[in-house]
């Protein structure tokens, strides 16, 4: 483990000269070593430098998740400019949107995504990242501990996206931190199956590297033969969690292959149904942790393990060292245990700010502390536990409702598959608790019935005032249900719960 790297550039060259002939990449079928990867490198960065990129630099980048969106990433670090990896699932516009909120000096695209990339913006210079490369760039200026290496956006679910602002030291410090809670070794395979604009992605990358390890990245499309073939044949040792982690892929990779044991596997904090973590423990690995990060954050920040999340229902954990923890309430002082607040983070890899965005940046970070939108609350132990998005609070007759408490009663009824909860308009309470509900093939439940298996477990006011029943929960790409979408829904008389079917 590189402990002495002040920057990410640092952190990379001491990788390529603790091992330089060992496999760095695989991606499909190319498979580079250390001293291969650094090399490309260096002739990626002298051709952004022979066009002009300069430290400061802005380069949108439109790019499969895989070994030239890598390779751009450490040439932007080495030559001081900012790389800004954009999500290549958005539409034109969008991605349109963000090229002119950047005003980057150039982009990188594949042909995979140049015709949507040319669209996006036509007067932008596009190169493709792995044609004509000549010589390797002899001595880079050298990067230093504060200087802006990535711009991520976030998702803009209440709006434009932000782009929140990540330097060299903070993704390098956040790297090692991340890399020692899991406990990271030499030689480590890791699988990336989650996209390089994510944090998720980017800490398998960064963790790997921190280890001298390889990174083997998955295809896009992810499909379920591919993964199980990866996970055997690359002889994977450490896997992040992925939205893909699903019972019919665990229940898949039994039956298709002789069972092969991860070392180690992280999972999204109190995301997942208790049948895929034991999925998990009896075909993956004996080895969970369980993390918490967002955008803001760089990484992840908080961890907890296999036994701590089966002690409490929406545990996250504890924080990761250097980072700190506060929950706050509305005036910013720290709640007691057991009361409701919102999480604030600090550590080196928290964003100062968003770009060119001043107004966003001071209503989220306060003395250095971000705003996560998380609201927590402080177990006696000094653990915290999610009880849901500010944004996404139901503010019911002056009273809180945090739809995860709601979803946790009602998914426990024998025959709910899942449920989301959102607030609706009500001309009495202000809000309205409505519940959406994916019921078991052939079970038949009425509205009444639901809301009285609520009576006793929770508040009378949290209780579903109305109930539609679906076939699925709409979600992102980060499996997180569209509850925006879902509350734009018309709600009818018959949906309720006082008497309805």
């Amino acid at each position: 483990m590189d402990l002495g790297a002040a920057t990410l550039a640092e952190l990379f060259d001491g990788a390529v000269e603790a091992n330089p002939h060992a496999e760095a990449i695989v991606d499909g079928s190319q498979r580079l070593t250390y001293v291969e990867l650094d090399l490309r490198v260096g002739a990626l960065a002298m051709r952004l430098h022979q066009l002009g990129v300069v430290p400061g630099d802005r380069v949108a980048a439109l790019l499969p998740d895989g070994l030239d969106m890598i390779a751009l990433l450490f040439a932007c670090a080495r030559l001081r400019a900012i790389c800004c990896p954009m999500n290549w699932r958005l539409a034109v516009p969008e991605l349109a949107w963000q090229i002119a909120d950047l005003e980057p000096r150039l982009g990188v695209t594949s042909a995979r995504f140049g015709a949507t990339a040319s669209e996006a913006c036509r007067v932008l210079t596009w190169i493709d990242p792995a044609a004509d490369l000549g010589p390797v760039l002899a001595s880079p200026e050298r990067p230093i501990f504060d200087d802006p290496l990535l711009i991520l956006y976030t998702s803009g679910t209440t709006g434009r996206p932000k782009g929140a602002v990540h330097s060299q030291g903070g993704l390098q410090m956040s790297a090692v931190s991340y890399a020692l809670e899991r406990q990271m070794r030499r030689g480590d395979r890791t699988l990336l199956s989650a996209p390089l604009f994510h944090v998720n992605g980017l800490s398998s990358l960064l963790i790997t590297f921190c280890a001298r390890g390889c990174l083997v990245i998955a295809p896009q499309p992810l499909e379920l033969d591919t993964l199980v073939r990866l996970l055997a044949d690359e002889q994977i040792s450490v896997w992040n969690y992925h939205p893909t982690l699903t019972l019919p892929l665990l229940e898949h990779y039994a039956s298709a292959r002789p069972a092969r044991r991860l070392r180690s596997i992280s999972l999204g904090a109190s995301m997942h149904p208790p049948g895929v973590i034991d999925a998990v423990a009896s075909h993956l690995s004996d080895t969970i942790s369980f993390g918490y990060g967002q955008t803001e954050v760089g990484g992840f920040a908080i961890a907890s393990t296999l036994a701590e999340q089966n002690a409490g229902p929406g545990l996250w954990g504890r924080p990761i060292p250097p980072f700190r923890a506060r929950i706050v309430d509305s005036e910013g002082k720290s709640v007691a245990p057991g009361e409701v607040g919102e999480l604030c983070m600090r550590g080196p890899s928290v964003t100062a700010g968003y770009w060119r965005n001043p107004e966003a940046s001071a209503a989220a970070i306060e003395d250095g502390w971000l705003h996560t939108g998380d609201m927590c609350h402080p177990g006696k132990d000094g653990q915290i536990y999610f009880a849901g998005r500010k944004k996404e609070l139901v503010k019911s007759g002056g009273e809180n409702v945090y739809p995860l408490e709601v979803e946790r009663v009602l998914n426990a009824h024998p025959d709910v598959v899942e449920s989301c909860i959102v607030g609706v308009p009500d001309a009495r309470w202000g809000e309205a608790v409505k519940a959406f509900v994916v019921l078991k093939p052939g079970a038949v439940l009425s509205r009444a019935a639901l809301a009285d298996w609520c009576r006793g477990q929770i508040a009378a006011y949290k209780r579903p005032r109305f109930v539609e029943f679906i076939e699925a929960v709409p979600r992102d790409f980060q499996k997180k249900p569209l509850r925006t979408q879902l509350a734009s829904r018309q709600t009818s008389p018959d949906q309720s719960t006082e008497g309805g079917s």
